[in-house]
């Protein structure tokens, strides 16, 4: 990986920069980055249908939706295994989606017991650098929805 432009002068994706978050939530958590977010994230949001796992367990595999392309063609296999978890790692349903959707609405609007700070959720729904993303997966078509 390496520095393409000044951090926060532009915007582009970076899988690497998440890799770094990554890094830097088991540092300081000193857990494996699946049990932090599991401990941080999926379970004070309900989220009792998500792992950061790759592959997916065969427990699990029976369970997954088929991935599909931008052409909707079925992915050879399934779907795409990706090594970067906090990338591209996350299994989800569209239930638990949902949940994290509500969670992150609460937050932006300062409410209390949110699991974000209203500050943060809000800076995570503003676009940034003229890029079609806030900070994180959440957009400002996200921020419209939950005022």
């Amino acid at each position: 990986m390496r520095v393409e432009a000044i951090p926060g002068s532009r915007y582009a994706y970076s899988g690497g920069g998440y890799e770094i978050v990554h890094a830097l939530i088991e540092a300081t958590t000193k857990m494996k980055f699946q049990d932090a977010l599991e401990d941080l994230l999926l379970r004070p949001a309900g989220m009792a249908n998500s792992y950061f796992l790759q592959p997916l367990p065969g427990e699990l595999v029976r369970r997954a939706a088929a991935g599909h392309d931008a052409n909707g063609n079925e992915l050879p296999g399934g779907w795409r295994v990706v090594p970067e978890l906090a990338a591209g790692g996350l299994w989800s349903s569209a239930m638990d989606l949902a949940r994290l959707s509500l969670e992150l609405e609460a937050a932006y609007r300062g409410e209390s017991g949110a699991l974000l700070a209203g500050a943060t959720a809000r800076a995570m729904m503003t676009q940034q650098n003229g890029g079609p993303y806030g900070l994180g997966a959440a957009s400002r078509a996200m921020a419209q929805a939950a005022s």
